[in-house]
C-alpha cells in the first residue's frame, strides 16, 4: 500500500502542491466558490504559431504537442517533476477526491505528453519517469472505468496508440522508454 501511494505521489513536492491546492487547503468534489478552487496550469489545446511559419509548419504544431510541452517548460513549469507533480496531483483530486476539474487537468497533461512526437526524442528523461506514472496510475483506475459512459469516449485509447505509434516508430527514441512502453501494453 505504501509503495503503492509513493508511486501515485512521487512528484507531488511541496512546491507542487503549495502551488496547485485550494486556499481552504482541503480537496473535495464541492469546488465552488474562491476558496475551493484549484490552480492549475493553463494547457493550451494548441500551440501559437510564430507569424512566418508555413501552413505545414502550423499544421505540424497543432498535431504534435511538443511545442505546447517545451511552451509550458518555459512558462510554467520549473523541471520535468513539477509537471509530472501537477499530473499526480490533478490525478489524485480525481481519483480520491472525486473532483472533475482533476480529471479534466489529467486529460489536458495526458494529451500533451501522450501526442508530442518530438518530446519523446528530446526529453527522454521525461518519458522515462512519465510511462512509469500512467503505469501507476492505471493500475488503481477501475476496470470499468473505460467502459463507463462519461468515459466512453475515452481519450486514452487514442492517446496511447499515439504514444506508442511514436515510440515505435521513431528511431531516435531513447531504448529504454522502448522497453518500458512493452512493460506498458
Amino acid at each position: 500500500m505504501l509503495k503503492e501511494w509513493l508511486n501515485l505521489s512521487v512528484y507531488i513536492s511541496s512546491y507542487v502542491l503549495e502551488r496547485l491546492q485550494p486556499i481552504n487547503r482541503k480537496i473535495s468534489s464541492e469546488t465552488k466558490g474562491k476558496n475551493l478552487s484549484f490552480f492549475f496550469t493553463d494547457i493550451p489545446k494548441m500551440s501559437k504559431p510564430l507569424p512566418s511559419a508555413t501552413p505545414e509548419e502550423i499544421t505540424k504544431m497543432n498535431m504534435d504537442k511538443s511545442f505546447i510541452l517545451f511552451q509550458l517548460f518555459k512558462d510554467s513549469f520549473k523541471s520535468e517533476d513539477d509537471l509530472l507533480g501537477e499530473l499526480q496531483f490533478s490525478f489524485l483530486a480525481f481519483y480520491l477526491g472525486q473532483v472533475y476539474e482533476g480529471f479534466e487537468q489529467w486529460k489536458k497533461i495526458l494529451s500533451v505528453l501522450m501526442f508530442s512526437d518530438v518530446a519523446v526524442i528530446q526529453i527522454p528523461s521525461l518519458f522515462l519517469k512519465f510511462i512509469k506514472v500512467i503505469s501507476s496510475q492505471l493500475k488503481v483506475i477501475p476496470e470499468d472505468f473505460f467502459q463507463d459512459p462519461i468515459s466512453s469516449s475515452n481519450f486514452l485509447k487514442p492517446a496511447f496508440t499515439s504514444l506508442f505509434r511514436s515510440i515505435e516508430t521513431n528511431p531516435g527514441v531513447d531504448v529504454r522508454i522502448r522497453r518500458k512502453q512493452q512493460k506498458l501494453k
